[in-house]
């Protein structure tokens, strides 16, 4: 597998399932929402969370990679909505890019052959997300619905 095949096998499995993982952390909302001043009880709100699920993600997008020290350094874009939620009720949907860079050890530092990405579960592929380091992790384009109302 050539450093090409890798990146695209990786942005449609591996790094994708490891960025939402991110994405998902409940510490993550307070960085979403930093410039959101529209909604009125923020602080409130981002008291009550307990979960977040990502409802819908887009293509992962690898917007370019560098090779750095034996490592493939990627800067990703990948679109998605986000459901928010406290206890037992649904508090916001987001919908914004996470946008950032993850490094990957190149093929010459570990066979990638020997995984079989493409014919993974997400826990098959979580399994293997000692692989990937985020190294910057940020978002564009948010948006925020305060959904308790519906």
């Amino acid at each position: 597998m050539d450093r090409e095949e890798l990146l695209e096998e990786l942005s449609e499995s591996l790094l994708c399932e490891v960025v939402c993982l991110h994405i998902e952390k409940v510490d993550q909302i307070f960085s979403m929402l930093k410039d959101i001043h529209y909604i009125e009880d923020k602080e409130h709100v981002l008291l009550q969370v307990k979960e977040c699920e990502l409802l819908h993600t887009e293509d992962f997008d690898i917007v370019n990679s560098i090779i750095d020290d034996g490592n493939i350094l990627i800067a990703f874009e990948m679109p998605f909505i986000l459901s928010v939620w406290g206890e037992e009720d649904q508090l916001l949907r987001i919908t914004a890019n996470a946008v950032g860079k993850c490094k990957v050890p190149d093929i010459d530092k570990h066979n990638w052959n020997s995984i079989e990405l493409e014919d993974m579960d997400k826990e098959a592929l979580l399994a293997n997300q000692n692989l990937v380091d985020i190294v910057e992790l940020g978002y564009t384009y948010v948006e925020c619905d305060d959904v308790r109302c519906i």
